[in-house]
């Protein structure tokens, strides 16, 4: 960082040196091991948030593992691997886990809108003490597994 560019690295990805012009300089906010806001810009792995109407001054990375973020947001918008997901609402969006979260009206796995449970009681559950993942209380159980470019919930069969 010289006050007109900000220079990234990240040994053994393969992307080289990655540069991001800098208009100004004013405040810098670190907000992870990949992630950083310097006056109005978010930057991600040495890249550019994508939307520009991303709100700077009141985004937040909400979960993520080893500085990879899966879920961010602001205060107009929430983010899955840096993907806009216009039906999220962000005054009610929690993260679940890992790549599922929900909202008043909505489950994500995630960048897709899950269906098959009842949003308003749908929850992780202690797998100590269960063997599935996430529940309801119309009887609905999910394992979770990872996937690439996100997760899937399975259901489990009913005995």
């Amino acid at each position: 960082l010289d006050g007109k560019k900000l220079l990234y690295y990240e040994p053994y990805q393969g992307i080289g040196v990655l540069e991001t012009a800098l208009p100004t300089v004013n405040n810098i906010r670190l907000l992870d091991r990949k992630s950083i806001i310097i006056d109005q810009l978010v930057i991600i792995g040495g890249k550019r948030f994508p939307f520009a109407g991303v709100d700077a001054e009141s985004f937040k990375i909400l979960e993520g593992i080893g500085g990879n973020s899966f879920w961010s947001g602001d205060k107009n918008h929430i983010y899955y691997n840096e993907q806009l997901l216009s039906e999220a609402d962000p005054k009610t969006f929690e993260v679940l886990k890992r790549a599922v979260a929900k909202d008043a009206k909505h489950i994500f796995v995630g960048d897709k809108i899950f269906r098959d449970a009842d949003v308003k009681s749908f929850r992780v559950v202690d797998k100590s003490e269960t063997s599935h993942d996430f529940e309801d209380d119309l009887g609905h159980k999910y394992w979770y597994r990872p996937k690439a470019g996100g997760a899937e919930l399975i259901p489990v069969e009913k005995k």
